[in-house]
């Protein structure tokens, strides 16, 4: 603007002035919020010279490595490795693969209690961060152990027999007999004999030292892929082979 004494007035137009840029940090994407790219603005006028983007979460990846570090007659004890993101871990497990409970756990260990004796489970895990969920594991087939053998009545009624008798337990898939001549049950002075059904309650042990005092304990077993799962031993009982 020009003004002159006599009161004349002039404007003359000026070109706009420059924009001056300031950068808008660019935001990582994490498992729980969504990131932004770099972009930029004007400091004197705020208009936006380059746009921030959205950047899509990240997924959280799959539970690996899901496996049985301890197993009792009423607990699984479940251990995996961890997830990059991963806030707290879904631990579901089910006895026919069709109703399942889900524990939840912050750590990449998990005992899960309060099961039954002798009782197949599968379990599967998955990572979670907010609403965000990862693929669940592999699922994994295991078992409980079953209870402790109970030994029922030793009997030698022939010379160098034993028969003996025992308590069905429950969700055995058979079970083992140990005779010796030693309270030690070394090698050397013992017979083992399997019985790979569950109804098998009573066996006769022939061809056994005469006129001999023998120690007898049993176990039941499951079978879990493939490989036995061995309960806790009986008591000890002991008898006099007939001459």
């Amino acid at each position: 603007k020009h003004a002159c004494k006599c009161g004349y007035t002039e404007y003359k137009t000026t070109a706009a002035l420059q924009h001056t840029p300031v950068a808008d940090v660019a935001v990582d994407a994490t498992c729980t919020t969504d990131g932004k790219t770099e972009g930029s603005h004007c400091k004197v006028c705020n208009t936006v010279i380059k746009a921030q983007e959205t950047v899509a979460r990240k997924k959280l990846g799959k539970v690996k490595n899901l496996k049985v570090s301890k197993t009792t007659t009423s607990y699984i004890k479940l251990t995996w490795k961890k997830v990059t993101g991963a806030e707290s871990y879904k631990v579901s497990y089910s006895t026919d693969g069709k109703k399942w409970t889900t524990l939840t756990t912050e750590g990449s260990v998990l005992t899960v209690k309060k099961l039954k004796a002798g009782q197949s489970y599968r379990f599967k895990v998955r990572a979670t961060a907010g609403s965000n969920q990862g693929s669940y594991s592999s699922v994994l087939k295991t078992a409980t152990k079953v209870s402790a053998g109970k030994l029922k009545t030793l009997k030698s009624a022939k010379s160098g027999t034993l028969a003996v008798t025992w308590s069905k337990l429950s969700g055995a898939d058979g079970y083992q007999l140990y005779l010796s001549t030693s309270k030690k049950f070394t090698s050397k002075t013992t017979k083992k004999l399997t019985f790979k059904k569950n109804n098998t309650v009573k066996a006769t042990a022939k061809s056994l030292k005469k006129n001999k005092t023998y120690f007898v304990k049993l176990r039941g077993y499951k079978t879990v892929n493939d490989k036995k799962v061995y309960g806790a031993f009986s008591a000890v009982k002991s008898i006099r082979t007939k001459k």
